[in-house]
């Protein structure tokens, strides 16, 4: 699903984009649904908000499919991401010039020929003025890196309890060139999940469904049928 403040969701000016906020958001969507047996598929901040949901109700969860993410604490941010946090200059950055997506498109997708023009103009559709770059600031903000940010604590209680989903199978699919979520992360998640079915895919990104889609969707494919509901 889309985020609120993200892709063609709505983007209100005055709204808690908060990580806790965001698991409510899909937790109501998961009970309109009346979802069961769900196998959860995450990416970037989806990884803190699916287990995030998780955490709440690890019964409904059956499988676990992990792309470049994080739902646990780290002291690692790049440079270009504490930037965007600075008081002021983020804002300008993020909401005045767009910074944050321009940059995606350029530096998420490894295999250039791929982010055609019509593919970037996609993943900029949705941040086409200052309003609707609210939640991209914001999420940006809410990174916890001390234990006086309001997630941290969420963050911490989510990471307490990924423990709980060891039985379950696993696969991570990991763009090995992404520089946010590097092979640190991958790292830490093979100590969570030691069984996990990896795939490394080494000249993959970021947006790691662009670079190699025609590698993970079979894989993928492979995992649901050897681990059926």
């Amino acid at each position: 699903p889309d985020h609120i403040g993200m892709g063609k969701s709505d983007k209100p000016q005055n709204y808690p984009y908060t990580l806790s906020q965001h698991i409510d958001n899909l937790e109501a969507l998961v009970d309109k649904l009346e979802l069961n047996n769900i196998t959860l598929v995450v990416h970037d901040w989806g990884g803190a908000i699916g287990m995030g949901f998780a955490s709440r109700h690890p019964q409904k969860i059956k499988r676990l499919v992990l792309f470049n993410t994080a739902a646990f604490l780290s002291e690692k941010i790049p440079v270009r991401l504490k930037l965007c946090r600075v008081p002021g200059f983020g804002a300008l950055a993020i909401r005045g010039f767009n910074a944050f997506a321009l940059a995606a498109v350029d530096m998420a997708c490894k295999k250039k020929e791929r982010m055609t023009n019509e593919v970037r103009a996609g993943y900029l559709a949705p941040y086409d003025s200052f309003a609707n770059r609210i939640a991209t600031l914001r999420f940006v903000q809410d990174i916890p890196m001390s234990s006086n940010a309001p997630s941290y604590p969420v963050v911490k209680y989510i990471e307490e309890n990924l423990k709980r989903f060891k039985s379950l199978p696993v696969m991570i699919a990991w763009g090995a060139k992404d520089f946010v979520f590097n092979d640190h992360f991958l790292k830490r998640w093979q100590r969570i999940f030691p069984d996990a079915e990896v795939h490394r895919i080494p000249d993959a990104g970021h947006y790691v469904l662009e670079d190699a889609h025609e590698l993970i969707i079979p894989l993928m494919q492979e995992f649901l049928q050897k681990y059926p509901l």
